[in-house]
């Protein structure tokens, strides 16, 4: 007992004494104790991200778009009036494949355009993406 109280009061005199160094340990130690804070918390909000955020945007797990060998896809749905769509017997037999694995599927079918808003003063409105996803109400969501 005899030391512990040496050892407190040689700490209070040795900040009372050289306030400046104290300070900067201080300051020092909230510094490191925010970066790791803040460390922690980003790598929580990107973990997040990635696995959140494409589960949304694919509207699932794994989405499956039919490619085609003519060109981009942009170009097909914007200058062709036949769509690439799954056929009935290629949806039928991922149904098979997912059912025989214990999974879910769902269907559906996305388009998107660009909305000219109406003319103005002898101007051009702005140009507005649109898209669109048709689904089937009884088997979406899943």
């Amino acid at each position: 007992m005899k030391h512990l109280t040496f050892y407190f009061r040689y700490a209070l005199r040795n900040i009372q004494r050289g306030g400046r160094w104290t300070a900067l340990a201080v300051l020092c130690i909230a510094a490191g104790v925010a970066t790791v804070v803040a460390l922690r918390s980003l790598g929580l909000a990107i973990g997040d991200s990635l696995v959140n955020n494409v589960r949304v945007d694919n509207k699932g797990d794994i989405r499956l778009v039919k490619d085609s060998q003519d060109g981009p896809p942009f170009a097909q749905q914007a200058f062709e009036s036949d769509q690439i769509f799954f056929s009935e017997e290629e949806l039928q037999a991922l149904d098979a494949y997912v059912a025989e694995r214990g999974g879910v599927m769902t269907a559906f079918s996305s388009g998107g355009g660009v909305q000219l808003t109406g003319i103005s003063q002898g101007v051009f409105g702005l140009a507005l993406p649109i898209n669109v996803y048709v689904i089937d109400p009884a088997t979406y969501p899943p």
